[in-house]
């Protein structure tokens, strides 16, 4: 049970970003003093990111 649910919190970023814009694309996703970005913007910004990153690791927590 425990691979399972592991199997379930870990997930290619690029699709969790895609999930994301799908479901909250016009939503601020980050903001600071300067600027907001919205979930639809920031996958479409980062859209490279698969072929940059495609021979190292990468991890990011959300919560």
């Amino acid at each position: 049970m425990r691979d399972s649910v592991r199997a379930e919190l870990i997930r290619a970023l690029p699709l969790v970003l895609r999930e994301h814009a799908d479901n909250f694309g016009g939503k601020v996703a980050f903001e600071d003093a300067e600027r907001a970005v919205t979930y639809a913007d920031l996958e479409a910004r980062t859209g490279g990111w698969p072929g940059i990153w495609r021979d190292s690791v990468c991890g990011a927590a959300i919560g």
